[in-house]
């Protein structure tokens, strides 16, 4: 390890041959204490070698290293080493006291891009969880007759709607307006729609889950009745554009 240069070892040719202080900093030498106050702060390296004038240690620019808060670390995707020791305290009227530490005593913080890693897995085994289980539904749909079936279509429709809506529904309501009153009667009170939407909901993926029970729901109901498969048809084309 080299001694500090001094004015009586700097040889012509040299770096840092100054007979003054005033001299020095017009050269861009400064002291450690300047460096630490300037922006961006600086602080010599450790192994840097100042050149001494008149009793006191100047460094170049090129002799430091960046000195930085644990916030700005974080910012830049770095971290202070558990062992680092701190350069200086700060003060900040936005922050208080606070320490700041060489950029050679950070290292990458790649924890936080683990985790965030981990949770992304965790939630996509929780959402693939979810499909799997909708995948695996079993839907049954009872066979009723077509006359029988718009009766109690009708019957539940009037019972939820009739009296605040002022529409009633009959065998003689209109043709498209009784398929859709009997698919959602099928949907919802002849199946275990609402039980498996009720199982999905707050579930990674269980809006997406929702609309795939729906589908899989109307598909049994268009498979049992052929009549009902153009109604079917067209509450699944809601169902995925909305």
């Amino acid at each position: 390890m080299h001694g500090p240069i001094t004015l009586d070892n700097v040889q012509d040719g040299s770096r840092g041959q100054f007979r003054t202080k005033k001299a020095a900093r017009e050269a861009g030498y400064r002291t450690a204490k300047n460096w630490q106050s300037g922006w961006p702060r600086l602080t010599p390296r450790r192994d840097a070698q100042p050149v001494v004038v008149k009793g006191e240690a100047f460094f170049s620019e090129a002799d430091c290293e960046e000195i930085l808060s644990k916030t700005a670390a974080i910012k830049r995707g770095l971290k202070i080493k558990p062992d680092a020791v701190a350069v200086k305290t700060c003060y900040s009227s936005d922050y208080g006291r606070y320490d700041v530490y060489r950029i050679s005593d950070c290292e990458v913080h790649v924890k936080s891009e683990v985790r965030q890693e981990d949770a992304r897995r965790a939630v996509e085994t929780k959402r693939q969880k979810v499909d799997e289980y909708v995948e695996s539904l079993v839907v049954d749909v009872p066979e009723i007759g077509k006359n029988d079936l718009i009766r109690h279509a009708c019957q539940d429709y009037n019972g939820r709607n009739g009296s605040s809506s002022g529409c009633w529904a009959s065998e003689s309501s209109d043709a498209e307006f009784l398929e859709r009153i009997c698919v959602n009667y099928l949907r919802h009170c002849l199946t275990d729609y609402e039980a498996e939407l009720e199982a999905i909901v707050g579930r990674v993926g269980a809006r997406e889950a929702s609309r795939n029970v729906k589908v899989k729901v109307l598909d049994a109901i268009a498979g049992q009745y052929e009549w009902l498969r153009d109604e079917c048809s067209r509450q699944e084309l809601r169902s995925r554009l909305y």
